[in-house]
């Protein structure tokens, strides 16, 4: 096991989280959407990126650091790239066809891709949104339950109401999130975890959207104890 400063640890790195994996775990099935909230350098994208790295048994989870989009259309593709790596999800990237998917072939690793909604327009992502959650809602209920992990979600939505998006895109973005969790076809077979180094109630507070935000179950991820950290 390696001491490791900045980025996020996996596997034998990542040290003193069994229980709290465990509640995540427990509350997931239970059928809450989980807000993360964290002090800053605590481990908290390190606990995310392990819920994908070894997920639970009959579990699907996709990872989707948000710090790095800059509006709605390059967390939508983040997303679709993702979930189109699955086999029951592998039809979200095709039918929009050349026009849309621009952009294939990213060297990351055998069989990887990236998808780039194209256009400036808004009618793209939410499109691609829908279409999403379309395809949700057509996968076999037997199949494995999907878990969707947003990272640093806070951060991309003060980005968003700064910049061009602007408040009105940034409130239709957090209403498409709140449908994707309050679907009833969806309850017990999609879930959502998201956090953030900035807190996301203030955030939505100041575009007068908290009720975009109500369900979500807060879930603090602590220090560690002095025990532990010994």
């Amino acid at each position: 096991m390696e001491c490791v400063v900045g980025p996020p640890v996996t596997g034998d790195n990542l040290f003193g989280r069994e229980s709290e994996l465990n509640e995540i775990w427990e509350r997931l099935e239970r059928g809450e959407h989980l807000l993360m909230t964290a002090p800053r350098r605590v481990g908290k994208s390190s606990v995310m990126q392990e819920l994908e790295r070894q997920p639970k048994p009959g579990w699907n989870v996709v990872y989707v650091d948000a710090e790095g989009c800059k509006d709605a259309q390059g967390c939508m593709a983040e997303i679709v790239t993702k979930l189109s790596l699955m086999p029951n999800f592998k039809s979200i990237s095709v039918g929009e066809g050349i026009r849309n998917v621009i952009r294939k072939g990213i060297s990351v690793g055998a069989g990887n891709y990236h998808i780039k909604i194209g256009g400036d327009s808004r009618d793209n992502w939410v499109r691609y949104g829908n279409r999403t959650l379309d395809r949700m809602l057509r996968v076999p209920t037997e199949s494995k339950r999907l878990l969707i992990v947003i990272d640093e979600l806070p951060i991309m939505i003060a980005r968003m109401a700064e910049g061009t998006a602007g408040p009105a895109e940034t409130s239709e973005f957090l209403s498409w999130y709140r449908k994707l969790r309050q679907d009833p076809a969806l309850r017990g077979r999609v879930s959502t975890l998201v956090g953030g180094s900035i807190g996301l109630e203030g955030v939505v507070h100041r575009l007068g959207q908290s009720g975009s935000i109500n369900d979500l179950a807060t879930l603090v991820l602590k220090s560690w104890s002095k025990p532990t950290a010994v």
